[in-house]
């Protein structure tokens, strides 16, 4: 074989392969950065598309479209109110949080918003009254959360934001490493799962189905059916 020419396999494949996976990630990483704001962008374009779930008064400006878990509007996976002071500024807020003047988390109307840090959102809890640092989630709120998160367009930052919890515990939450009622969900759901199920989530796995799809599917969190389907969940 000529100098310099990498074999079949070799070293010259394995960078190709690493350059190939850290483009992916690199792009990922960019959608995940760019997907609210390029949602603001699409909304400029025909923006009544956003501002028909608004019902506008000389108060506050209520949203009447989808809901999250902690109360905040919810358009295409991102926050109302988020989206409603882009919109009305065409400025990007980026990783600054959005705060309620009014307190009102269904409010959206611009100019009852104000940008802020992490720390900057917790004084204004903490001034409201809001702020409760042993804020726990339920059996409900750990399945919520589990349903919901979807990155990127549901991230772990968005929904601790929505629960009024840290990203870290978010994060503890999906991975279920969360101790205390949420193991009795995870628990319970394993006993759903027969020989005769898992055999066709494998298959539903062989066909190219993510392990998050297959979960919601068969109504288990994406972590049991990849257990099951790796042979580490035993059938009741």
């Amino acid at each position: 074989m000529a100098e310099g020419v990498a074999e079949p396999g070799g070293v010259g494949e394995e960078a190709g392969a690493s350059a190939r996976k850290a483009k992916r990630a690199k792009k990922a990483n960019q959608v995940m950065k760019n997907s609210e704001w390029e949602l603001v962008q699409r909304l400029q374009r025909d923006p009544q598309r956003f501002w028909k779930f608004v019902t506008k008064s000389e108060g506050c400006w209520e949203w009447h479209g989808s809901i999250w878990g902690g109360g905040y509007g919810n358009y295409c996976g991102r926050v109302a109110h988020r989206l409603s002071w882009m919109l009305e500024t065409s400025k990007e807020i980026g990783k600054l949080y959005a705060c309620h003047t009014c307190d009102n988390r269904k409010c959206v109307r611009p100019d009852h918003i104000f940008l802020g840090t992490a720390q900057d959102n917790i004084l204004d809890c903490v001034r409201k009254g809001r702020h409760d640092p042993s804020r726990k989630l339920s059996d409900a709120d750990v399945s919520a959360v589990r349903a919901a998160y979807d990155p990127p367009n549901v991230t772990m930052k968005m929904l601790g934001d929505q629960f009024g919890v840290s990203p870290d515990l978010i994060k503890q939450v999906v991975s279920g490493r969360m101790r205390g009622p949420s193991t009795a969900v995870w628990k319970k759901q394993s006993w759903k799962l027969t020989p005769e199920i898992i055999a066709q989530m494998r298959q539903r796995r062989e066909a190219g189905v993510s392990y998050r799809q297959i979960g919601r599917e068969f109504g288990v969190t994406h972590l049991n059916a990849a257990n099951a389907i790796k042979g580490l969940t035993h059938a009741r």
